[in-house]
């Protein structure tokens, strides 16, 4: 089930995204759950979560899209969001919260086929993108995506996820070879990070997604490197 968000307050606009949405599952195969908000104030109140936020930027008589998008990344960090703009030029004030895609209006069918093929492929690739962690002489299957960071304690290995803490045995060296290569740094000898959850970096802490971690001096220089790499991609 694909989970869909409509954040638009002109009814026309609105219904036209609706009726793309529901031809393109029926051309695919999908099922698909839809829900659309006129306003923003609304959809931050009753957010529970989505696989795809339609965010229109230029919300009339509520708080504008971009506002709304860096209110709904304090509590969803990697939501696949799509702004909706009349206006071309303020599509690159999506990259400050990290937007997936932008879709001018007007929009034709075949145009936004083509971009929700793009965005079925990032979403099925990051649900692929999983980690087998062993606990308690089970194996707990947890997508990469929603590992926030990996701490280490003694020789346990605590994985603080969107859904909770998940114990097991290891070291963190082993993890992080396992991560590296998935936007995964140390920012110290007891932490390793998912750089699409920090928030921010101040001297020898870092944010990542409102819980603050220790920097160590010897590995600050590499985590801003990296940091800034991500960031830039």
């Amino acid at each position: 089930m694909l989970n869909v968000v409509i954040v638009e307050d002109e009814d026309e606009a609105a219904v036209l995204l609706g009726s793309f949405l529901e031809r393109y599952a029926q051309e695919k195969g999908l099922e698909m759950r839809s829900v659309r908000y006129r306003c923003t104030t609304d959809f931050l109140s009753g957010y529970t979560g989505a696989d795809i936020v339609f965010m229109d930027i230029n919300i009339m008589n509520d708080m504008d899209g971009i506002k709304a998008a860096h209110k709904l990344r304090d509590t969803d960090s990697v939501v696949t969001l799509i702004f909706i703009t009349s206006f071309e030029q303020f599509a690159v004030k999506g990259y400050e919260v990290e937007a997936y895609d932008f879709i001018v209006k007007p929009v034709s069918y075949p145009d936004f086929s083509l971009r929700m093929n793009r965005v079925l492929r990032h979403l099925q690739k990051e649900q692929l993108d999983v980690i087998h962690i062993r606990t308690e002489g089970k194996v707990a299957i947890v997508s990469v995506r929603d590992i926030r960071y990996v701490e280490v304690i003694r020789h346990k290995l605590l994985f603080h996820t969107t859904g909770g803490v998940i114990e097991s045995n290891g070291t963190l060296h082993e993890t992080e070879s396992a991560l590296t290569e998935k936007f995964f740094v140390r920012c110290s000898k007891c932490y390793l990070v998912n750089l699409r959850y920090v928030r921010g970096v101040e001297g020898t802490s870092v944010n990542v997604d409102g819980e603050v971690l220790f920097v160590s001096r010897a590995r600050k220089k590499e985590f801003l490197s990296a940091l800034n790499r991500y960031l830039s991609k």
